[in-house]
């Protein structure tokens, strides 16, 4: 199985994820995502992942929309700054500084819904990133060259967006904006 046809099923199976878009970064990393990350090619943009897996799309009604709303209504919008490329096995990824505001924001929604923890519970710490590629091969040091060349990127985050797998896409069902303050 193809990476794109493992994200395909791992999409049809978890198909909510709520996420900051980060239009900023795109001209960095829009044609390295477009080669190395299976989730591009399915219409995700430059991101970073509030929270996902959330609950499956047929559960999402008027009721979850408005305590979605509240949630992020009650978080403060904020400035992040891309300032630097790190790579672990499997992932090159931007880091964002301060982490501490998209902390709160996964944290904020985990807390309304614990049956739904960040990654289904896989890992201890959650660091907020931006994907640009997965896997390690050969053009990890291209890829991070090439998006240093960009840094710093800054953006102002006052969106969260709800977006759902819906016909081999992924397309936005809601945006909620960061209103306190």
């Amino acid at each position: 199985m193809d990476d794109r046809s493992t994200a395909r099923s791992r999409f049809e199976q978890h198909d909510a994820a709520l996420i900051v878009r980060i239009p900023e970064a795109e001209p960095a990393v829009f044609s390295w995502r477009a080669r190395f990350d299976p989730t591009a090619s399915f219409g995700v943009p430059a991101h970073v992942t509030v929270l996902y897996p959330f609950m499956p799309r047929w559960m999402i009604d008027g009721s979850v929309l408005e305590a979605l709303a509240g949630v992020f209504a009650s978080c403060v919008p904020f400035e992040s700054e891309f300032a630097q490329v790190e790579q672990l096995p499997g992932v090159i990824w931007l880091r964002t500084e301060p982490n501490r505001a998209f902390r709160a924001l996964t944290g904020a929604v985990w807390k309304r819904w614990p049956e739904y923890p960040p990654y289904e519970g896989r890992f201890d710490d959650l660091i907020p990133h931006l994907t640009i590629a997965a896997g390690d091969g050969e053009a990890a040091k291209e890829i991070m060259a090439s998006v240093t060349a960009h840094l710093p990127i800054r953006s102002r985050v006052a969106i969260v967006e709800l977006i759902t797998f819906e016909n081999d896409s992924w397309e936005t069902r809601a945006t909620f904006p960061l209103a306190r303050g």
